[in-house]
């Protein structure tokens, strides 16, 4: 398995933690209890940044290079790639709706659990499909020499002061996140 295919393997390990947890605090949210808005608001300012500014990106060349090699999967792989700008619009919707509450406006508790609900499930369902039906094919897709032309493009990405610092503030934020007190496993 590539580099490459490993650090998206891991990726999706912490994005499906960040998935249990927004889900605990949703039932939270569905309960009338109070959820954490502050951690929600954390989530979402690393899911807004990290995933979609780096992650998904990354995947954006891999797909690329997998709809040539295997056309079947080109339906599949433009799907994913809208489901890209949709976790992004959504995302940021939702964590602007966080921001309003931590700054001490007024949103629609239904409104909020709707968007959550609504980001959670789409996550959820993107990367079922990544991980089950589509990066099991990448690596008997890419032989050594379509890895060394997908290796030129992700240095590109790779490449940059930018998302050098996207990485180190993601990290941080990562474990600030998942060392809540009521971190959820």
């Amino acid at each position: 398995m590539s580099n490459v295919l490993t650090e998206i393997h891991d990726d999706h390990r912490k994005y499906s933690h960040i998935l249990n947890l927004i889900r605990f605090e949703l039932d939270k949210l569905n309960d009338s209890s109070n959820p954490s808005y502050i951690r929600l608001y954390d989530i979402m300012h690393y899911m807004t940044n990290f995933p979609d500014l780096v992650h998904h990106p990354l995947e954006e060349i891999i797909f690329a290079e997998l709809a040539k090699k295997k056309p079947e999967l080109s339906e599949t792989l433009a799907q994913l790639s809208l489901e890209h700008e949709k976790l992004a619009s959504q995302g940021n919707e939702l964590k602007e709706n966080l921001h309003r509450i931590v700054s001490g406006d007024i949103v629609s508790r239904k409104a909020l659990i709707d968007s959550t609900n609504a980001y959670h499930q789409l996550l959820t369902n993107h990367m079922n499909t990544e991980e089950g039906r589509v990066l099991p094919l990448i690596d008997e897709a890419f032989d050594e020499n379509d890895w060394s032309i997908l290796q030129a493009q992700i240095a590109v990405l790779h490449d940059s002061v930018f998302e050098e610092v996207i990485r180190k503030e993601s990290a941080q934020l990562y474990e600030r996140i998942i060392q809540s007190p009521e971190l959820v496993e």
